[in-house]
């Protein structure tokens, strides 16, 4: 888990053993091969608002379609005993996954699950990446500190096939709570904002979701590998501190900005 000061983490998850290391026909074989992430491509795959819905209404009724699934309750035990509850509403088989968000609500403090040494916000929906390439971290401000100075997610950019611009943008409306700005250049292009979770911290700015049809070739590809789904995480923006970074970790050029943003492709390396 790679945590930022405005509380937004990345989680880099692996699998073990690939579905070959079990046994045909045993439970740890069909659990390994039915993962909702198992044949998903490497890089940038999902990503979560941290609220369980988003409206008053079921998920099912906010979202034309019935493009979300019903709530399921979840948790783990960590090693000294702590038991971690949450809830997790995931979009329909059909729509597949990293397209629209998840959601996530913890029934456990926050905070015993994301180690952050500050108080979190309780309102806006809020966000989460899942990057796919334990011990627990401690609630200490070293947990912020990063090579590459980042200091926040600026803004997640979605890419969509060109035919379905349109419909993931009205179900965008829905789930940010709020309708995207068309841009008035590439109306194709479609952006809305969210909270973070800890808002009051050095002023932090909402995070952008931009929501675009392919027009490049490369574009196209890519979206026409995503299959049945529709749209897929194409770049991550992170906003870094040039003073923040620790000497030697990057190879930057000479600027005089005291803030870069960080541009991490969807099979890029993430330098936490």
């Amino acid at each position: 888990m790679v945590i930022f000061e405005d509380g937004v983490y990345l989680e880099l998850i692996s699998f073990i053993h690939p579905p070959e290391h079990y046994l045909p026909g045993s439970v740890e074989r069909a659990a390994r091969e039915g993962h909702w992430w198992s044949k998903m491509r490497e890089g940038w795959i999902d990503w979560a608002l941290l609220d369980l819905q988003p409206t008053e209404k079921p998920v099912e009724e906010a979202v034309g379609g019935g493009v979300y699934a019903e709530g399921q309750e979840g948790g783990r035990v960590k090693p000294d005993g702590d038991e971690l509850r949450w809830k997790v509403t995931f979009p329909n088989v059909e729509h597949g996954r990293g397209g629209v968000p998840f959601f996530c609500k913890d029934l456990t403090p926050r905070k015993r699950r994301v180690r952050y040494p500050f108080v979190w916000a309780s309102f806006g929906p809020r966000m989460e990446l899942i990057h796919q390439n334990n011990k627990v971290p401690t609630d200490v401000p070293a947990n912020l500190k990063h090579a590459c100075g980042a200091t926040r997610v600026a803004a997640i950019r979605l890419v969509a096939k060109q035919d379905a611009i349109d419909r993931l943008a009205g179900q965008f409306d829905l789930v940010l709570g709020t309708q995207g700005r068309r841009d008035s250049v590439s109306p194709l292009t479609y952006t809305w904002e969210v909270e973070v979770p800890v808002p009051v911290l050095q002023k932090s700015e909402p995070t952008s979701i931009m929501l675009k049809a392919a027009t490049s070739p490369e574009e196209t590809e890519w979206a026409q590998g995503l299959g049945m789904v529709a749209a897929g995480i194409w770049q991550v923006e992170l906003i870094a501190n040039r003073q923040a970074q620790i000497a030697g970790s990057l190879s930057l050029e000479e600027e005089t900005s005291p803030v870069q943003i960080i541009k991490l492709g969807f099979m890029e390396k993430v330098q936490a």
